[in-house]
C-alpha cells in the first residue's frame, strides 16, 4: 500500500517539481537535491529573481517561469512554498494534473521522522552539488543568498505521523480502516471531533466520523472543497478558545474528500492532518491508477459527449469567477480524406495537456476546451498542427490548413454569452 513513506522507497527515483520557494523554501533545496530518493526535475517560479529559481540557476536544476511547462512532464509529487502569492491558482492548476501536493517543510519533516534509507542512483543535481568542496558550497550560497541573515533559523522539527509506520492507508471502500485512521488521528492530535467527507456532484456524505457532529466543521469542509485548498480557524470565544479547527482537501481522478479535525492543540497537530490527507490521496490514486492510467481510459478522459462538455464548460466558468482564471473553447475545421480525422483523433490527446478536453459534435469538426492565455494556446496549437501535418505525410500527401474559431471568456459578465455561444457550437451540423 501506498503512504508517504513510498513514495520515496518503492524502488525508482521520485520526480518532484518544486514551485514558488521563498528564500525560507530554498534553505531546503540542498537536502532535497542530495536525496536518494528524489529526482527534482523541476523549478517553477513567478520571476527570475525568486529564491528557488535563483538557487536551481546554480545548482543547474532545470527551472521555468511559465506554468504551463508543468505540463511537459508528470511529477509524482509537487512542493509549493506557502508563501505564495498565487498559492491558490497553483493549487488549483497541479491538482487537475493529478499531482500530489505538499508544503516543503511538511513534506521533509515527514521525511526525516520515519524515512528508511535505500540506496539509488543521485540525481544530476545531487551529483552536482556531490561534486564540491565546502569552500564551494559557501561561494555560491553567498552569490545566490547576499542578503541572508547570517542567524539560521530554528529547525523546524517533525510533526507526529498519523499511526504506525507499518499500517497501511485504508482504501475508499474500506470503513473500518478510514474509521480508525481519524480515530487514531484524534487520539494524537487532541481532536475531539473529526471526520471524513466525500463529495458526490452537489451532495456530501461521512464515510468515516469520530465525536460529536459539529456545524463550523461541516462548513469548513464545504468551503475547503470549494475553494480547493486546506482552511484552519482558531476559535477565539465560545467552549474551546484557542483551538484549532481545520479541513484538508485531497482530490483524485474519482474522488473529491475532505479531512477534518476540531478542537486541535494551538501549537501542534495540524501537520499530522495535512499530512495524512497527503497519503491518503496518493494511496487512492495509485489503488485506480491500473484503470485510469490507460491509454483508453485517457483517451476517454478527453473526448467528451456534448453533453459532457457543456458540463466541463460550466466547470470552466465556475473556475474563472473563482480564481480568474481564462479559457477559451477552440472550433478547428480539419478538411480532408476521409478517415484522416479519425488518425488525428486517436492521437491528439497525447499532444494536449491534462487540463484540456476534446468534443467531435459534426464531420470535419472538433471542439477544444483550453484555459490560460493566448500564447499557452500557441504552443498547444503547435502540437496539433505538427500531429495533423505527420498524419498527412505518413499518407503520402501534404495537409491542407487548419480552420480556428475562438470563443474566449475574458469576464465572469460575458459567463451567459460565452455558455451560449458554446452551445450554438455543439448543436450546428
Amino acid at each position: 500500500m501506498a503512504t508517504l513513506d513510498s513514495i520515496v522507497h518503492d524502488g525508482d527515483l521520485k520526480r518532484i517539481v518544486l514551485i514558488d520557494f521563498d528564500w525560507a523554501d530554498a534553505d531546503l533545496m540542498p537536502e532535497l537535491l542530495r536525496h536518494p530518493g528524489l529526482s527534482v526535475r523541476l523549478v517553477a517560479g513567478a520571476s527570475a529573481d525568486d529564491a528557488g529559481v535563483r538557487v536551481a540557476e546554480l545548482c543547474g536544476v532545470p527551472r521555468t517561469l511559465e506554468l504551463a511547462d508543468l505540463t511537459r512532464e508528470t511529477f509524482d509529487l509537487a512542493l509549493v512554498g506557502d508563501a505564495s502569492p498565487r498559492r491558490a491558482h497553483v493549487l488549483g492548476l497541479v491538482h487537475a494534473f493529478g499531482t500530489p501536493v505538499l508544503s516543503p517543510h511538511t513534506f521533509l519533516g515527514g521525511l526525516r521522522g520515519f524515512e528508511r534509507r535505500r540506496r539509488v542512483p543521485m540525481s544530476a543535481g545531487a551529483r552536482a552539488l556531490g561534486a564540491l568542496t565546502g569552500d564551494d558550497v559557501a561561494a555560491l550560497v553567498e552569490h545566490a543568498i547576499p542578503d541572508l541573515a547570517e542567524t539560521e533559523p530554528a529547525a523546524k522539527p517533525p510533526a507526529a505521523r498519523w499511526s504506525d509506520e507499518s499500517q497501511p492507508m485504508p482504501l475508499p471502500g474500506d470503513r473500518l480502516g478510514l474509521e480508525r485512521l481519524i480515530a487514531q488521528l484524534a487520539d494524537r492530535t487532541g481532536a475531539f471531533a473529526s471526520a471524513l467527507m466525500v463529495q458526490r456532484g452537489e451532495t456530501f456524505s461521512f464515510p468515516a466520523t469520530n465525536g460529536a457532529d459539529d456545524p463550523l466543521l461541516r462548513s469548513l469542509g464545504e468551503l475547503a472543497l470549494r475553494l480547493d485548498a486546506p482552511q484552519v480557524v482558531c476559535r477565539m470565544n465560545g467552549t474551546e478558545p484557542g483551538r484549532v479547527w481545520g479541513a484538508w482537501p485531497f482530490r483524485t481522478r474519482e474522488h473529491r474528500a475532505v479531512l477534518l479535525a476540531a478542537g486541535l492543540a494551538p501549537d501542534g497537530g495540524a501537520e499530522a492532518w495535512e499530512r495524512a490527507s497527503f497519503e491518503l490521496r496518493y494511496t487512492w490514486e495509485r489503488a485506480g491508477a491500473d484503470v485510469t492510467g490507460s491509454p483508453e481510459e485517457r483517451f476517454r478522459n478527453r473526448w467528451l459527449t456534448p453533453a459532457e462538455f457543456r458540463s466541463r464548460l460550466r466547470l470552466a466558468i465556475e473556475r474563472h469567477q473563482r480564481d480568474d482564471r481564462r479559457c477559451a473553447i477552440h472550433r478547428l475545421h480539419l478538411d480532408g480524406a476521409p478517415g484522416m480525422l479519425e488518425v488525428l483523433c486517436q492521437r491528439v490527446p497525447e499532444v494536449l495537456r491534462a487540463t484540456d478536453c476534446l468534443c467531435h459534435p459534426a464531420p470535419g469538426i472538433v471542439l477544444l476546451l483550453v484555459s490560460g492565455t493566448v500564447p499557452e494556446y500557441a504552443r498547444v496549437r503547435a502540437r496539433i498542427d505538427a500531429l495533423w501535418s505527420q498524419c498527412w505525410r505518413e499518407s503520402g500527401r501534404d495537409a491542407p490548413p487548419i480552420g480556428d474559431e475562438r470563443i474566449e471568456l475574458l469576464s465572469s459578465a460575458d459567463a451567459e454569452v460565452f455558455m451560449t455561444a458554446a452551445s450554438g457550437w455543439l448543436l450546428a451540423r
